[in-house]
């Protein structure tokens, strides 16, 4: 997995890039219509400030998908720099996981992003 962030003044874009480098498919089972996820972090408190899927619904559906091999998958999501009861943050770092929802959750090291 690779997480790739675009920075704006305004937001944050994630990139989560799923590749399968081997030479066999990669089977991924889910427990629902959820593929990802973006987690963002407040490191100085230790604290989850925002998450892509906070206020999203999605299908309880068993489902199984796979990735051949040399192909990716991408998921992209926005962060505009508000916490999950909308507030503007604070500037300063912070950190953003990327995770894969799968029923074994595949979940990048922490990015850490800056908030101007």
């Amino acid at each position: 997995t690779q997480v790739d962030v675009v920075t704006d003044k305004d937001e944050h874009r994630f990139v989560l890039r799923v590749q399968n480098i081997s030479d066999k498919l990669l089977a991924f089972d889910f427990n629902t219509s959820q593929n990802f996820d973006f987690v963002v972090m407040d490191p100085r408190r230790g604290i989850e400030v925002w998450r892509w899927s906070e206020r999203l619904f999605f299908s309880e559906v068993e489902r199984s998908e796979g990735l051949q091999s040399g192909s990716e998958w991408r998921f992209e999501a926005s962060w505009t720099h508000r916490d999950k009861e909308s507030n503007k943050v604070i500037p300063g770092v912070y950190e953003v996981i990327a995770i894969l929802v799968a029923e074994s959750p595949v979940e990048s090291a922490p990015i850490q992003i800056e908030v101007p």
